[in-house]
């Protein structure tokens, strides 16, 4: 069952053991003493050219430590842990083992792993792996960092941390590693691939507090992991006299910035949409304004849209922002003048005919906008 497919690559031994390794030292399996014992046993004795000998009544004695009369006919334990191993397996390949070069699989009615090496395991270059489909994006924040010694900067780092990873998790598009995980990071640095493969998510958010006069400077960063790439980064600078209002202020304002660089939905655009990444910034930020969800906001956030446009024209997002930020201002009665309706129709249609799948713009396609559906649309 070793043998690879005739169409695939040969698997060396010495990268065989090191992805298995990879997987039992994973999150999912790393928590499951379980399931760890059962994969390394079947696969090891697979390695070791005894595959065939792996029957429910070995594996009931070797990994669950039944007795020697044990009858897996009337215990059912290996048949329902080689179920849930094999769902396990899955996951693992949708996310953490996304890119690994071998991978096991456990074919049903068979106890005897079969190794498979892909071809295609790794992504291109120049193009950051996408999200598993159906698979949520997943985050860690690691330990913001202060650069002085100043005590006051310190708590606000580790408190402002908190906060946003709490502010993310409250997103149920969005999965978040727990902070006691990624708090670890603080004595175990490394690369962000390592860091990444170590808390099993995509994205990292780094953070440093820096303060000054009475002054405070927070600078975020949100780093695709396997990459090291930047996907978003801002600076916020505030008074430090209150410096619970700071954190809770900017928790919440980091965090709406997070879940619109980490989602489709909060974004507007599909993953990998050509964008320049100066429109790219612009169109984030208008989002994040966006949500605040007051007067001034939407005048800024329909500032920020009609900047990503002019940077960018072609950005079928930024036409589909500037959309719904004018009909809901004019749902807000903020921008009263009925002819807003008719620009936010305008730059609907040319979303839908830049990119006619975006889901953002589709509720606009093909009917007239009155105002009672414009109410209806703009939250």
């Amino acid at each position: 069952m070793l043998t690879p497919d005739r169409q695939r690559p040969r698997t060396e031994p010495g990268q065989v053991r090191a992805c298995l390794e990879r997987i039992l030292a994973s999150r999912l399996f790393a928590r499951s003493e379980r399931q760890r014992r059962f994969l390394e046993f079947i696969a090891t004795e697979t390695l070791a050219g005894r595959g065939d000998r792996l029957k429910g009544c070995t594996i009931g004695l070797h990994v669950f430590d039944r007795d020697p009369g044990f009858d897996p006919a009337v215990d059912s334990i290996v048949r329902v842990e080689a179920s849930r191993l094999r769902a396990k397996l899955r996951e693992y390949y949708e996310e953490e083992g996304s890119r690994d070069p071998v991978r096991f699989l456990l074919p049903k009615g068979s106890y005897t792993p079969v190794v498979r090496a892909l071809a295609d395991a790794t992504p291109p270059r120049g193009r950051p792996p996408g999200p598993a489909i159906g698979q949520p994006p997943s985050v860690g924040v690691l330990p913001f960092t202060s650069l002085g010694g100043d005590p006051a900067q310190q708590l606000l780092a580790d408190g402002l941390g908190e906060d946003l990873a709490a502010e993310l998790a409250r997103s149920p598009e969005i999965r978040v590693v727990s902070r006691h995980a990624a708090g670890a990071c603080r004595t175990v640095p490394g690369r962000p691939d390592e860091i990444g493969r170590r808390l099993g998510v995509r994205h990292l958010v780094y953070g440093a507090v820096r303060g000054t006069a009475g002054r405070v400077r927070v600078t975020v960063q949100l780093i695709e992991a396997a990459s090291g790439a930047q996907v978003w980064a801002e600076r916020y600078d505030r008074d430090a006299r209150d410096v619970l209002a700071v954190q809770e202020d900017l928790a919440r304002r980091i965090g709406a910035a997070l879940r619109a660089a980490l989602t489709p939905a909060g974004r507007g655009d599909p993953p990998g949409a050509d964008i320049r990444p100066e429109a790219r910034a612009c169109l984030l930020r208008g989002v994040e304004r966006f949500w605040a969800y007051t007067r001034e906001s939407s005048e800024q956030a329909q500032a920020l849209f009609a900047g990503a446009l002019e940077l960018d024209p072609g950005s079928a997002a930024a036409h589909a922002w500037l959309a719904r930020v004018l009909a809901f201002r004019w749902a807000m009665a903020w921008a009263p003048d009925a002819s807003v309706l008719d620009d936010a129709l305008a730059h609907a249609r040319l979303a839908v005919d830049l990119d006619p799948d975006l889901p953002l713009a589709r509720p606009w396609t093909s009917i007239r906008i009155s105002p009672w559906r414009a109410r209806s649309w703009a939250g």
